[in-house]
């Protein structure tokens, strides 16, 4: 073969093995498309393994929704203290009008204290409900009896 043929043969070649790396290689299998939901649990639980925590990590949804659930529990107790505490003074008041009127204050406002958070805590777990079923596409549980064992505060059925 001539020169000028093995040089324009060197040439080709070099351009096609240069062109084939310069392209992206595609993928000719199917590919799995993932929902957003899954997507974003698949990067938290990414995260929480490369921060060194071990498990399954949680949606912060839920992680709020246990603080919420957590912060009116305590409420309610210290409301219910309150109540205690205010029934021992209407006892122990020996007909001092002071002291009773204190203590029925106190009482009143124990129980309107104690409805508000009974209120607070039903409208958190319907709200809570209704935007969990609207995320996963659930439906609606009929009962509302909460199943045992459930980490997820909103998990009713």
């Amino acid at each position: 073969m001539s020169f000028i043929l093995k040089r324009l043969l060197l040439s080709l070649l070099s351009v096609a093995c240069f062109g084939a790396l310069l392209t992206p290689s595609f993928s000719y299998g199917a590919v799995e498309q993932k929902s957003l939901q899954e997507q974003i649990t698949q990067q938290i639980d990414t995260g929480a393994n490369k921060a060194g925590f071990v498990g399954k990590a949680k949606d912060p949804r839920y992680l709020i929704a246990q603080i919420i659930s957590i912060a009116l529990t305590l409420v309610g107790t210290i409301f219910l203290i309150l109540l205690a505490m205010a029934g021992y003074w209407l006892f122990t008041a020996r007909g001092e009008e002071e002291k009773v009127e204190k203590a029925k204050t106190t009482i009143r406002f124990a129980i309107v204290g104690l409805l508000i958070v009974l209120i607070s805590y039903s409208i958190t777990l319907f709200v809570g409900k209704v935007i969990l079923d609207a995320n996963t596409g659930q439906a609606p549980a009929a009962q509302g009896v909460r199943s045992r064992g459930s980490a997820n505060p909103f998990d009713w059925q």
